[in-house]
């Protein structure tokens, strides 16, 4: 394969060969893969004089969502849509009119509203200094793998190669070069070019950062090389950025941007959770050298795009933010926008009107859709696993990963507080498991200070794109219900301040492992199987802070479970869109013939955007059930009013309905409960009904309520029970 691919490569070569770069077995694996990306690096640094100017049309199309793990597929929850008219000519002048705009949001999102001060793609060829977003990222311009000086700094592989027939019956042939960093630097790329082989022009390429100053260089706001270091290895563990810029042959002959989608994510701290967002610009109605030139309509600024700029070309783009904060919603709706600049090799502008003229354009050739089509989605997904694969197996000093250290999986390991454990203390840590990509290995000692218990788990997680496998082992305390989890940090501080602990717990040593993978937009599967013994704890805490807030402190005794060693399984099934839902079977068989099953579901929907309601349903139904796996009713999470356990039953529903009038991040709440847990064939005989006010902190971003407060009281029956939080 390799000599047919020389061969190749060799009689496609110019009769004037390019320079060669110097001859180095760590920068080429082998002499096909030598004389392509020495081809590519000449032709990288002649620009390409074939095409003296072109306009186009283009399309930009933002979106974001909110997620609970890594490898999700979540849906869209706003997205915006701008159409431009854009106008280069060599040597790299640029002019952007943006003609239309529309957007939509769903479930809480935040609307999308973008204005950009400098172009934000790439119009015709990336330079040496690969940076996105309007220039702006990263902090430091990673070198371009075909940069004159790559060679030093990348190790290059061709791998694949393919052949296509495009209109007229031509066949053209692109190889695959995989590129990675060999060194640390400051700002590197890695990932895939494809190279259209006979005049080794860039057909696609795709890239993830990679670095030491991604975020920041030293000496920014005052911050030393150590601080620096610590800030981009933060942000780095945060927030991942790829990207993937194609080119299409137009008129048989001109290799033009196509393609270009950037998207990354945001990983919260001490959760699961991830804000994923995706910007997609499509170039489109190219005329090529026309003999036009650009036409300027604004004073021609003096300024060039260097890093000895950055700083104004940020202060600039700052000055764009603060006035459009400045004003409110329906003043920013009027404003146009105009920014003018040089940059490598030439001008730009970007002209904007404003969002009320860009409403009533008509140019629409189809609606509005929050999920890209599926092949498109499913094209950018495989590339950024395959560079994700590819960053996972460089060195930690290239990627400032951190092969070991104190870790917590999420906020209640490090502390919680229930009636079993009272206040309980967590040390986590983590290590990357040699030999394996994706995985690290967990492990997490925990004492509580009422029970004087040491607790522990040891676990393996491989979240990688296929899904995230958890194999592990333990001796903690783990809660029974799956409707109200008590190990988290919501709970715990309900738990301390109010005495209401609206979980029940059961102590389990054993072994757990556990499949979760996205089967769809929307839809994820979770596949479990466990083995442990299972015992029972009593309630020793009392709640302090209730007792000094003029409480009991006391809390109601936590209930016994049938105690043996038992096999378990389950299956769940996670739906995430305008209606969160989820629907999950378990099954266990244990000592003394003991055997139960269950099935159980919820769902969420909300109406009327952020000012209006949220109703949640959940119910579930148990088969010759050991007491830990009857369904049980009250408390924050089914039936507030009444206290956790208010009732237990074979069969249980719940109905919560929530409703808030204000828009406001703090916002007062009034809701109303009903549902009943009893004997299947007793379960609509009766009803609880409950009530009450609440006020909540709502975060837009994360579409989620951080905090919230209640005051709740029994409504039926009237037993003349007290309001309580």
């Amino acid at each position: 394969m390799v000599a047919r691919l020389l061969a190749a490569l060799v009689l496609q070569s110019p009769a004037a060969p390019a320079p060669q770069q110097p001859d180095t077995l760590l920068s080429f694996s082998n002499a096909a893969t030598r004389v392509l990306v020495t081809r590519a690096i000449a032709r990288h640094r002649g620009q390409d004089s074939a095409v003296v100017d072109y306009s186009a049309r283009l399309r930009y199309r933002l979106t974001a969502a909110v997620g609970r793990r890594r490898w999700g597929r979540f849906p869209v929850g706003t997205v915006e849509e701008q159409e431009a008219t854009v106008a280069w000519h060599l040597p790299n002048d640029l002019r952007v009119d943006i003609v239309g705009r529309r957007a939509a949001s769903r479930n809480g999102a935040p609307p999308l509203s973008s204005v950009f001060d400098r172009p934000w793609f790439v119009p015709r060829s990336v330079g040496d200094s690969v940076r996105i977003i309007s220039n702006e990222f990263p902090a430091t311009g990673a070198l371009h793998p075909l940069a004159g000086d790559g060679p030093a700094f990348y190790h290059y592989d061709l791998t694949d190669s393919v052949t296509a027939t495009i209109a007229g019956g031509r066949r053209i042939r692109l190889f695959a070069v995989q590129y990675t960093p060999k060194r640390a630097a400051p700002a590197l790329v890695v990932g895939r070019l494809w190279l259209d082989a006979a005049s080794a022009e860039v057909v696609r390429f795709t890239f993830r950062y990679v670095g030491s100053e991604l975020f920041a260089r030293p000496g920014e706001e005052g911050r030393d090389s150590a601080a620096t270091r610590r800030l981009n290895r933060i942000a780095s563990s945060i927030i991942s950025i790829d990207a993937d810029l194609e080119y299409g042959l137009q008129d048989g002959r001109y290799w033009m941007p196509y393609r270009q989608v950037i998207g990354g994510q945001v990983r919260v701290p001490l959760s699961e959770i991830v804000v994923p967002f995706q910007a997609v610009t499509t170039f489109q109605d190219y005329e090529i050298n026309t003999g036009r030139t650009v036409a300027f309509s604004l004073p021609d600024a003096d300024s060039v795009n260097s890093d000895s700029t950055r700083a104004a070309r940020l202060a600039r783009r700052d000055s764009v933010r603060a006035a459009r904060q400045s004003q409110d919603e329906a003043a920013r709706d009027t404003v146009s926008w105009a920014r003018a600049g040089r940059w490598s090799g030439g001008r730009y502008e970007v002209h904007r009107p404003s969002n009320d003229s860009l409403r009533k354009y008509h140019g629409w050739t189809d609606s509005l859709q929050f999920e890209l089509p599926g092949a498109d989605d499913q094209r950018f997904r495989s590339a950024q696993a395959d560079l994700a694969r590819l960053s996972e197996e460089l060195p930690d000093e290239i990627t400032l990963r951190k092969a070991h250290g104190f870790a917590y999986q999420n906020l209640g390991d490090a502390i919680q507080f229930n009636r079993v454990q009272g206040v309980s203390l967590g040390a986590g840590y983590r290590t990357r498991l040699p030999g394996t990509d994706f995985a690290d290995l967990f492990a997490t000692l925990r004492y509580g200070f009422s029970d004087r218990r040491v607790t522990g788990r040891l676990s393996m997680v491989r979240d990688a794109p296929s899904g995230r496998v958890t194999v592990g082992g333990y001796h903690d305390v783990l809660d029974v219900d799956p409707f109200s989890p008590g190990k988290t940090f919501f709970n715990s501080f309900n738990a301390l301040v109010t005495a209401h602990d609206d979980a029940d717990y059961y102590l389990a040593t054993g072994g757990v492992a556990s499949l979760e993978t996205a089967v769809g937009t929307g839809l994820d599967v979770v596949l479990t199987v466990r083995g442990e013994r299972q015992r029972s704890v009593t309630q020793r805490a009392r709640a302090g802070v209730n007792d000094l807030l003029g409480g009991t402190g006391d809390f109601a005794p936590n209930a016994p479970v049938d105690e043996g060693t038992y096999a378990l399984g389950g299956v769940r099934l996670n739906g995430y869109g305008p209606m969160r839902w989820s629907l999950a079977a378990e099954g266990m068989a244990g000592t003394e013939s003991r055997r139960s099953a269950r099935v159980f579901g919820q769902a969420q929907r909300s109406f009327g955007g952020t000012r209006g309601a949220t109703l949640r349903l959940k119910a579930g139904v148990a088969a010759s059930p050991v007491e830990q796996y009857l369904f049980r009713l009250g408390g924050l999470n089914t039936l507030r009013g009444f206290g956790y356990g208010a009732e237990r039953g074979e069969a249980f529903w719940s109905g919560q309905l929530d409703v808030s009038p204000l828009q406001s991040n703090i916002r007062p709440v009034l809701f109303i409960d009903a549902g009943h847990a009893s004997a299947a064939r007793d379960l609509f005989s009766d009803a609880l009904v409950g009530g009450g006010v609440g006020v909540s902190v709502y975060s837009p971003l994360l579409r989620s309520t951080l905090f919230r407060l209640d005051l709740s009281h029994p409504i039926s029956p009237g037993t003349g029970g007290k309001w309580r939080f």
